[in-house]
């Protein structure tokens, strides 16, 4: 369903019926949870903490992408700071690419998947922040000779194109 048809939808809602939307979503999700408090008390987790905890996951030996992924998707859930929000998955990705590297083409699914799912969530940041450097540096980090790493350039294509010159422009959705 397309965000402007949920918008009509919610537009023809009582106040009681938004109230109880939102609280079978409050209950149903913490993230939702916390979400709403962060947007009712201009509020946002705490970013450096995190910053700490996902570098540490990062940087140690025995750190796990897993945990990271989970940190990261926790912060997007919950955060209205598109800006950090890129920032710290341009950050985790370059992580994930040297894990990727590190299984030497025998990586597992699920990092492979972890990787996509971040660059997919670094592509929509570049793009509400209209954010074509950021968008530029997403791009160059697609391993084009890896097999299998196609779909990180068709998500690519989703939000940003490239002009004949090979400049990154925005693609304006609809």
């Amino acid at each position: 369903m397309k965000l402007d048809e949920i918008t009509k939808k919610l537009k023809k809602l009582t106040k009681k019926e938004l109230f109880e939307l939102i609280k079978l979503m409050m209950n149903k999700n913490d993230n939702n949870r916390q979400l709403i408090y962060n947007l009712l008390n201009n509020n946002n987790p705490k970013t450096k903490l995190l910053v700490k905890k996902i570098r540490r996951e990062v940087e140690s030996p025995d750190g796990s992408y897993y945990e990271a992924y989970r940190l990261l998707t926790d912060y997007v859930e919950t955060s209205t700071d598109t800006k950090t929000i890129l920032e710290l998955s341009i950050e985790l990705l370059e992580y994930f690419f040297i894990e990727i590297e590190a299984y030497d083409r025998r990586y597992p699914e699920t990092l492979f998947e972890f990787t996509l799912n971040t660059y997919e969530i670094a592509l929509k940041a570049a793009f509400e922040l209209r954010d074509i450097k950021a968008a530029d540096e997403l791009y160059s980090i697609i391993r084009f000779e890896e097999e299998g790493f196609e779909v990180f350039l068709d998500a690519f294509y989703g939000y940003f194109n490239i002009d004949d010159d090979e400049n990154v422009i925005l693609y304006e959705k609809e």
